[in-house]
């Protein structure tokens, strides 16, 4: 597979001068980290099944299993994760195409074994801060020394994959791709755990609707593109080993699913946008990953999407296709879209100027837990002030100034639009060097108050979140097994909620919500126009969702918002559940 590569490689530089005269791209994230791995850095299981139980649905009976919960191995797990149990998984068999193929591959890929030397660099980290942190906090008791050893000790845990998620098939449906499932796992041998962590990542194909397969494990073995995509997981898991019982405190109320261009949530963005930077950065790595070479090699086309767009900050634009427009999006939609995260994390995480800066990134999270992007860029500058200008100049350059003012998303459209004007010889060259100066002349003025201290979120509006139901009008006929499965859950006494694919409960922000968006939820296409209109005149609303809504649709607003059931989302997230975690460090102590 390597030997693949450094051929690739070869015959590119052909074709490709700057490979050979440029400095190549950063592709790895260990750094410095020359330490070899342990003999064994991943081990593979298989989920346990448990209690089973029947459905019927139309005269075929559906067998579904409840997963196995074990104990985990070291006690310290759960005061660290506040889950002390965690899916049972027996080892994995040594035949069959998951031992033969995928295992073997993981082992050899370049990219997997550098996410993995970064996990245990992380791990390294996590251990020397908290430490630190209980000393200057004066916690000596039992459970803080069993935090302290389970931390220490689980540098060296390997990461534990698999290729079915412990999920019953009635809540994750069989094909639901590759995922990182923060609730943990252990590998049970003669009824013991031997070995547990508080994440499992799993391996699977991903198949869409009416059957198509999106992504393949087998074939992105063959066309070396699993590592890339396991690597976006790792890094998942590795937030979730910095975080611990903070991972639940996110607030991701978005329902939109998630892709790198779509506009979601501010946790959400963040979350996934650090896991995107992973595949952006080992990107460049596979030669053959090319929109070109897609249908050859059978890639995947999501993989595509996250990389050239990501590493050229593509997704800052209103209108991701079609005509350019240089309309951008606003302060708020930028941060809460998973791509112009990633896009700004990659290009501080391959920065040549900030010494280990990947480092600086997982320390601000061990100690901070930020909850989004602003959180973590505000750490950066807190704990890393030599590195303040550059820092700045990635944020504000990557967003065109836009989370700062929005005078600049208007002059820089000015600008993008006389360029586009002049290249087609419709304006005079002085022209748009004035629209281009003056672009330049505002930004360079804000660069120099964010250097003096301003804030450089000032343009990011509040969320104001309100919630709803549509019904389809058209509604799609359920496959026996999705039948099987709601009947499962009814069985179960579960919410159905939003698994009834005729049924979105959706959730959506006045200050992120696009045309699209508002058309699918029937608001009139006039009234919605005046709303962004509006929007984009303010910069962003304040206030209550709600009134502004009424404003806006006028008389329309009281049939519209009964037949939809409008509501106001003030607080969508679990507050007992997160109390319930937050009982033992390291929430309950002083922040250095």
């Amino acid at each position: 597979m390597r030997l693949a590569k450094v051929a690739a490689l070869l015959a590119s530089l052909l074709v490709v001068p700057f490979v050979v005269w440029g400095r190549p791209p950063v592709t790895s994230l260990a750094g410095a980290d020359a330490a070899a791995l342990s003999e064994q850095p991943f081990i593979a299981g298989v989920p346990l099944r448990g209690r089973e139980f029947s459905v019927t649905v139309d005269g075929e009976v559906f067998t579904f299993s409840e997963p196995v919960m074990v104990s985990a191995a070291d006690p310290g797990q759960g005061l660290f994760t506040g889950r002390p149990s965690v899916f049972g998984l027996a080892p994995a068999p040594e035949t069959g195409e998951f031992a033969t193929l995928v295992l073997p591959y993981l082992g050899k890929s370049p990219e997997f074994r550098d996410v993995l030397k970064l996990r245990r660099t992380a791990r390294h980290l996590r251990a020397r801060e908290l430490e630190g942190m209980i000393k200057a906090a004066g916690k000596n008791d039992e459970r803080f020394a069993a935090l302290l050893a389970y931390v220490k000790k689980a540098v060296g845990t390997p990461l534990i994959i698999t290729e079915r998620a412990p999920l019953p098939e009635y809540i994750r449906k069989p094909g639901a791709g590759p995922c990182n499932i923060t609730a943990g796992a252990g590998i049970v041998v003669d009824g013991k755990t031997v070995v547990s962590d508080g994440n499992v990542v799993c391996i699977s194909d991903l198949i869409g609707a009416g059957d198509q397969v999106r992504f393949s494990v087998a074939e992105a073995v063959r066309n070396d593109t699993l590592d890339i995509v396991l690597c976006h997981e790792v890094a998942h898991a590795i937030m979730n080993d910095l975080y611990g019982k903070a991972y639940v405190k996110f607030k991701r109320p978005s329902n939109n699913g998630h892709s790198a261009p779509v506009i979601t949530d501010l946790a959400l963005a963040y979350i996934e946008g650090w896991a995107e930077a992973f595949e952006a950065v080992y990107g460049p790595a596979n030669l053959n990953l090319r929109k070109d070479q897609a249908e050859r090699l059978r890639i995947a086309e999501f993989l595509f999407e996250r990389q050239d767009p990501i590493r050229r900050e593509r997704y800052i634009w209103e209108n991701i296709k079609g005509r350019p427009t240089g309309v951008l999006k606003n302060g708020l939609q930028m941060l809460c879209t998973e791509g112009v995260i990633a896009g700004i994390l990659y290009d501080i995480m391959t920065s040549r100027v900030i010494a280990a800066p990947v480092e600086k990134i997982l320390t601000v999270m061990v100690r901070v837990r930020p909850l989004d992007f602003r959180d973590l860029f505000n750490g950066l500058l807190k704990y890393y002030k030599d590195d303040r200008k550059v820092l700045l100049r990635i944020l504000l350059e990557n967003t065109n100034y836009v989370t700062m003012d929005g005078e600049a998303a208007r002059l820089y459209q000015a600008y993008y639009q006389k360029k586009l004007a002049y290249q087609q010889k419709k304006c005079s060259r002085d022209e748009f060097t004035a629209a281009k100066q003056a672009f330049v002349t505002h930004k360079e003025a804000l660069f120099a108050k964010a250097m003096a201290g301003a804030d450089v979120f000032a343009n990011v509006g509040p969320e104001l979140w309100f919630s709803g139901l549509v019904i389809a009008a058209k509604p799609r006929e359920l496959t026996k097994f999705e039948r099987a499965q709601l009947e499962a859950r009814r069985w179960l006494k579960m919410s159905v909620g939003n698994f009834d694919p005729n049924r979105w409960e959706f959730n959506l922000d006045l200050n992120t919500v696009t045309e699209r968006m508002l058309k699918r939820i029937g608001v009139p296409a006039e009234a919605a126009a005046r709303l962004l209109a509006a929007r984009r005149e303010k910069g962003f609303f304040t206030g209550n969702p709600l009134t502004i809504l009424k404003e806006y649709l006028g008389g329309a607003y009281e049939n519209w918002a009964a037949k939809l059931q409008i509501a106001r989302l003030e607080d969508p997230y679990q507050a007992d559940a997160i109390q319930r975690l937050m009982t033992l460090y390291p929430e309950d102590l002083d922040q250095p």
